[in-house]
């Protein structure tokens, strides 16, 4: 089960991977506990498989504020900047629906930075604020963040999700991240 190629089976690496697997182990318990609702039918969730995805990433992934059309998603940044969060209260929904109805080449008109000012309520009514920097929340390296999408309720868009970012700055990033098979 926990077999590694022969160049990592002795030494650091091998504890690495050791400790990466039990991280990912971990956060897909997590995932199960936290998935294990009764749906609006009455129903409860039977959660058959999941997707666990281990990324080193070198770039920004996801500049703009957006959710994600998965039930949930659990991602935990083991090394590098965590995930920005857009808390709720800080978000402009309505503009957020505004700027998703736009015909596709004008939301590719807007840069990352006028996009993610739109949506945030806050810097939208504050001048000089660069991208928002006070209201986006960065989740610390090693904390799990669970982040709702938009198909919690059932298919894509029927709820809104929680709404989030990659880090503004480009760094090396380890990511951690938990789905539903299905959903990918």
């Amino acid at each position: 089960r926990e077999e590694f190629p022969p160049i990592i089976k002795d030494g650091w690496l091998n504890d690495l991977g050791r400790a990466v697997l039990h991280d990912a182990q971990k956060l897909a318990e997590i995932f199960i506990q936290s998935m294990s609702y009764r749906k609006t039918d009455g129903s409860k969730r039977d959660v058959q498989k999941l997707r666990i995805r281990l990324a080193c990433v070198d770039h920004v992934q996801c500049p703009r504020v957006h959710w994600d059309d998965v039930p949930l998603r659990l991602v935990c940044t083991l090394a590098g900047a965590g995930t920005e969060v857009l808390p709720e209260g800080r978000a402009d929904r309505r503009t957020f629906q505004d700027l998703m109805a736009m015909p596709l080449e004008r939301q590719v008109a807007l840069n990352s930075k006028e996009w993610n000012q739109r949506v945030s309520r806050a810097v939208s009514h504050r001048v000089g604020q660069g991208q928002g920097v006070g209201d986006l929340t960065p989740v610390p390296d090693g904390w799990a963040v669970p982040l709702k999408g938009s198909a919690w309720q059932g298919e894509p868009g029927a709820s809104p999700g929680a709404l989030h970012c990659s880090p503004r700055e480009a760094s090396k990033r380890v990511l951690l991240q938990v789905d539903l098979a299905e959903y990918l």
